[in-house]
């Protein structure tokens, strides 16, 4: 099948240009990054509030009626990614295209782990103003395990000092401490979690805390060599990495004129949920089955669907249903 497309949200006080190294070692994708409300070239749209930034990234979905997505999402812009995902596993419609998430460091839909005192700081560089170069280059160098190259470095410091106030002031004043954790539970759309060895707040610790939990079906990735400005610093190992979870999700998609019916009015929202819910495997664990069981399970999806065969993780999904007593009203 077609590769989905690659939708990429940056990080706080970057643009869409810091996935430009990793885009190029994925040329054989369709990578589309994106300049989230206040930064970037669209610094002149001014502050957008969490929700409004979620529903913005919807709408954007929406609007390249795309067939099949995954959501790469980094620091800022992985908590806005996984709050979309929310959205789509709930079933509203025009994001049932989306087949995975990719999260680089990313923020959680809970409150960011973050020292005050630097929180402080930075909320200090834009009080009067936009940042000057000193402090946009003290955020660059804090946020790299080693000193970027020049022309690299240069350009994350002309993102910092390009972004909106209000917008750079809205995220760490607000935007970093809501949350959403409630409202997005546990998602069962594949997910990629990605952390730098040397990142401090947001680094594996945060990550396996904080944005895990909320993915059924998640894989941790540790990138050496990097702190939290990973897509600037590794940039070909945050592709291939990208380039793996993009595989695995496309397994998952939809024939393209199913994924449009699906998509469309015809279909409730709750419908919706159902249908995607079935496309990925949940985990098993069902203590209360033993291989036995398991064997029978596989035996009767092999009778009934002949083309699956004896599939035992179809039978893992089916006995952990029963042992959760959960139905969506189908049979």
């Amino acid at each position: 099948m077609t590769p989905p497309t690659l939708l990429f949200l940056h990080a706080l006080g970057a643009s869409a240009r810091e996935w430009q190294q990793v885009a190029d070692h994925l040329s054989d994708h369709d990578c589309v990054a994106l300049d989230l409300p206040g930064f970037g070239d669209a610094a002149d749209t001014g502050h957008a509030d969490v929700g409004t930034m979620t529903d913005w990234l919807a709408q954007e979905i929406r609007a390249r009626d795309l067939t099949a997505c995954v959501l790469v999402g980094h620091s800022m812009g992985g908590k806005i990614a996984t709050l979309v995902a929310a959205r789509a596993a709930a079933g509203e419609p025009g994001l049932a295209n989306i087949l995975g998430v990719v999260l680089v460091a990313a923020s959680p839909p809970s409150p960011e782990p973050m020292d005050e005192k630097r929180r402080a700081e930075m909320i200090g560089w834009f009080a009067d103003g936009q940042a000057s170069r000193d402090d946009a280059e003290t955020f660059v160098d804090a946020n790299s395990a080693e000193t970027l190259p020049e022309a690299l470095r240069d350009q994350a410091i002309d993102d910092v000092r390009r972004s909106n106030r209000a917008a750079w002031l809205g995220w760490l004043e607000r935007g970093s401490r809501e949350d959403w954790a409630a409202a997005v539970g546990q998602l069962a759309l594949p997910a990629l979690i990605i952390a730098g060895t040397e990142d401090g707040d947001l680094g594996e610790d945060a990550q396996r805390r904080l944005n895990l939990p909320h993915y059924a079906n998640a894989r941790m990735r540790v990138v050496q060599g990097a702190a939290h400005l990973i897509p600037y610093e590794q940039p070909r190992a945050l592709a291939a990495l990208i380039r793996e979870h993009a595989a695995l999700a496309t397994m998952a998609a939809l024939p393209e004129d199913f994924a449009r019916l699906l998509d469309s009015d015809r279909v409730s929202s709750g419908t919706r949920a159902a249908m995607l819910d079935r496309i990925y495997p949940m985990p098993v664990g069902t203590a209360l089955w033993d291989d036995a069981d398991h064997a029978t399970v596989a035996a009767l999806v092999a009778r009934i669907l002949p083309d699956c065969g004896a599939d035992r993780a179809l039978a893992g999904r089916i006995l952990a249903s029963v042992a959760q007593g959960v139905g969506d009203g189908w049979r």
